[in-house]
């Protein structure tokens, strides 16, 4: 709903003959609140929430989550929903909110904040290639995923058609013959989040396909030139970086945008030890036109150098933030910045951009790519699919080579049936001391089968668990066989264990590797396979025998929980009969 026409543009295409055809078609009228702009969806190729701000077309990546965190605590709130309300959410379905980090998001102080800070507006069905099919206007759907999503959801002001005098002041308005307050006064309402002063900033009126509204305010944009100052500190961060080398710099992460984010702490991290006093001492200073675009968020800051200069002298958040901004996309020429200045600039980015294996310019492919690295969590894509992207991806970077390489990866062997909250903490110790996160592999064998554990519900309970914890983990497989050439068939070729941990004894699985790297004339050693120990079997085993819901609940993931039934089911068919 961003950028909607005023009713004075409408007018101006249409005459006063077209602009009356379309009020008196049926319209609905709703009011529009002055704040934030917010937008999510669930990906139907992953099934993961993808979530948009102002603009509505790309999507909120950690690059822009560090740059603001004017979204996070929506976007943390939207992701925090209970599972069974995510994973009934319907795909292609995008839900449209005025978003309220406080009762005075932009201009207009309103009296109260609203529920979560969250008032539903829009739910709009998309095809597959992201173009709107319907607008969704039934007042019933609005009510109900409002309350599903525990948010608020403002009526409409009117549905139906006007009388002959709103149509004519409506036209008056239009035609800057008369002022919208008297609008506002004919429908006898008050603001839905004004209760005690009847103030509407300004209202949308859909008629078919005319999306248009009228104001109160004048909506001038106030944009602020920007400074010299600020084009010398770009000159002085280009002086700097041609003299750093960014082809040295080597990401951790198989994400696009957390490798950036590593990649410009690296650059940020010199720049300050070189000539930190420097820019403290010019006293620069964040532009007032960005008060209110949230400040920096440190969450996927992972540097820790990077970290503790932030923590000890807030002064560097703006220039930070001007690292991560500056370094995303090709610059133009303007101010200070001559052509060759440029030109040396959009250099070091196109080195960043190798080092991170990333091209801006063809991100969608990119993105699958990585993300085919990841998890293959619901849907798997067709062979022929992955072969011409795979082509497609040759063809415009010959030299890219993030995608041959193997992703390094902790592993954690165990039963998906059986998730404890034990394996979470395995993987956080995991990634703590080797800053690599984990490939979670399912073994139907181990545990005796007790626990009910069939392909079809351990899909289930694993793939929304590795989603809900990318943070941790890169993906997941599935073996039937607790062995160790399928474990290694399964991880290789795509990754590259470092760690190999698994839920059961180890004796056996070590002298099977062993023994394969003997036969193979294998030089290097196995990678030593680790027993996880202290999962808390004995007392979920316990909760399943007692018939204790709660208990189980107490030691396992969310994930696991409706399958109670069945787990249990399996549990006392093994044990009873």
């Amino acid at each position: 709903m961003a950028g909607i026409k005023h009713i004075s543009e409408l007018y101006k295409r249409h005459g006063e003959a077209g602009l009356r055809e379309i009020l008196t078609r049926d319209v609905r009228i709703t009011e529009k609140f002055d704040a934030y702009r917010f937008s999510f969806e669930k990906n139907a190729h992953n099934y993961k929430l993808v979530f948009y701000g102002k603009n509505g077309k790309t999507p909120i990546n950690k690059i822009d989550r560090t740059l603001s965190d004017l979204y996070e605590s929506a976007i943390n709130y939207i992701e925090n929903l209970p599972y069974e309300i995510r994973k009934d959410l319907p795909l292609r379905h995008r839900f449209g909110f005025s978003w309220f980090p406080t009762n005075s998001p932009l201009q207009t102080e309103y009296e109260r904040r609203p529920k979560n800070g969250l008032i539903l507006t829009d739910i709009t069905i998309r095809d597959k290639k992201n173009d709107v099919t319907r607008d969704v206007n039934e007042t019933e759907v609005y009510r109900r995923y409002a309350k599903i999503m525990n948010v608020e959801y403002a009526e409409p002001l009117h549905v139906g058609q006007l009388d002959e005098s709103l149509i004519n002041s409506l036209v008056q308005i239009a035609k800057n013959e008369e002022e919208p307050l008297m609008l506002t006064e004919s429908f006898n309402t008050k603001g839905y989040l004004n209760q005690i002063h009847p103030n509407i900033e300004a209202m949308i009126f859909e008629s078919e396909d005319q999306l248009f509204k009228i104001s109160q305010k004048d909506e001038k944009v106030i944009s602020e030139k920007r400074s010299h100052m600020f084009d010398l500190l770009l000159m002085d961060i280009l002086e700097h970086v041609d003299t750093f080398n960014i082809m040295g710099i080597k990401p951790v992460s198989n994400r696009i945008d957390e490798s950036y984010i590593d990649a410009v702490s690296e650059i940020f991290n010199d720049y300050v030890d070189k000539r930190g006093k420097n820019y403290l001492d010019s006293e620069m200073q964040k532009p007032t036109f960005l008060a209110k675009t949230g400040g920096l968020n440190e969450k996927f800051i992972k540097n820790p150098k990077t970290r503790l200069i932030l923590d000890n002298d807030n002064r560097y958040e703006y220039l930070f933030s001007v690292f991560l901004a500056n370094f995303r996309k090709p610059k133009f020429a303007s101010g200070l910045l001559t052509e060759s200045v440029v030109n040396r600039f959009n250099s070091k980015i196109e080195e960043l951009d190798k080092v991170i294996g990333d091209d801006y310019s063809f991100l969608e492919f990119s993105t699958i790519l990585k993300e085919e690295n990841i998890a293959e969590q619901y849907v798997k894509p067709e062979p022929d699919y992955v072969k011409s992207v795979h082509l497609l991806s040759r063809f415009f970077d010959p030299d890219r080579k993030g995608i041959k390489g193997k992703v390094p990866v902790n592993v954690i062997v165990t039963n998906g049936a059986l998730l404890t909250n034990r394996i979470l903490d395995e993987a956080e110790r995991l990634f703590t001391a080797n800053k690599t996160k984990c490939l979670l592999v399912h073994c139907n064998d181990l545990h005796k089968k007790t626990f009910g554990a069939n392909p079809e519900n351990v899909e289930k309970i694993i793939a929304p668990f590795v989603i809900n914890h990318e943070d941790l983990f890169v993906g997941y497989k599935m073996i039937d066989k607790y062995s160790y050439g399928q474990i290694i068939n399964v991880i290789r070729p795509k990754y590259e264990p470092i760690t190999v941990n698994v839920d059961h004894t180890t004796d056996s699985l070590q002298k099977e590797a062993e023994g394969l790297h003997i036969i193979n004339r294998i030089e290097d050693k196995p990678v030593k396979i680790n027993a996880i120990k202290d999962l808390q079997r004995k007392t979920l085993t316990d909760s399943l025998e007692k018939d204790t819901y709660k208990q189980f609940c107490a030691l396992t993931p969310p994930v696991v929980w409706p399958f109670w039934n069945e787990i249990k089911t399996a549990f006392d068919k093994y044990t009873y009969y």
